[in-house]
């Protein structure tokens, strides 16, 4: 008898000097998660938070509409002009576009938003072309261009709309890139040639101008 009770105690003074087990080791170290790269936001400011795929997406179109969306965005990115995230939206009559052809209302966290209230593809290409303009112009770049055509102002309403810079910035995209728009009025030539500077980059090769 006084056997098992020297092993009983024995084992007893074992489990209360020996702690609370601890679970075992992960294999291998430990790993913190990994940092997503950082992207520098365009010289707008623009930074894209909340979206990122898809690019655009396309609200109450016909087939029809969808291939000139498509066909306008081919269009913006032969030319490398990028655009920020998009929800374009067709719509029946103007009433969206408060009586206009089409409306650009921009964001800097999320979807940008076009709505496109006639037929024309002329017009939905103006208005991506605001999309452009959002996302890749600094206020140097509006006031400069502005200037350029002896402006003031660059998105002020109590002016007229033609005496706007970003609405000659949006035809200028717009006319240059439908090479369907003649340029033989010498207006739109002007404002065709001043597609370089506006962004950047040289004439469409199949834009045919001389400026």
């Amino acid at each position: 008898m006084d056997t098992v009770i020297k092993i009983l105690v024995s084992l007893i003074m074992l489990l209360v000097t020996s702690g609370t087990p601890q679970p075992p080791a992960a294999d291998g170290p430990s790993v913190a998660p990994p940092t997503p790269p950082i992207k520098s936001p365009p010289a707008s400011g623009f930074t894209e938070t909340l979206v990122t795929e898809p690019l655009v997406i396309v609200v109450g179109a016909t087939d029809d509409q969808v291939d000139k969306v498509d066909a306008a965005l081919a269009l913006f990115d032969e030319a490398g002009l990028n655009l920020p995230p998009l929800e374009i939206e067709f719509s029946p009559d103007t009433t969206a576009c408060k009586g206009h052809a089409g409306l650009f209302r921009g964001s800097d966290v999320g979807r940008s938003q076009v709505i496109i209230c006639h037929r024309m593809s002329l017009f939905l290409l103006h208005e991506l072309a605001h999309a452009w303009a959002h996302l890749n112009l600094t206020d140097e770049n509006r006031v400069a261009y502005s200037e350029h055509w002896g402006l003031d102002n660059w998105n002020d309403h109590s002016q007229e709309w033609k005496e706007r810079g970003t609405e000659k910035a949006a035809n200028t995209i717009a006319y240059t890139l439908d090479i369907t728009v003649p340029t033989e009025n010498p207006n739109i030539l002007a404002l065709v040639c001043s597609y370089e500077m506006l962004t950047g980059r040289s004439l469409p090769h199949e834009r045919l101008v001389e400026c």
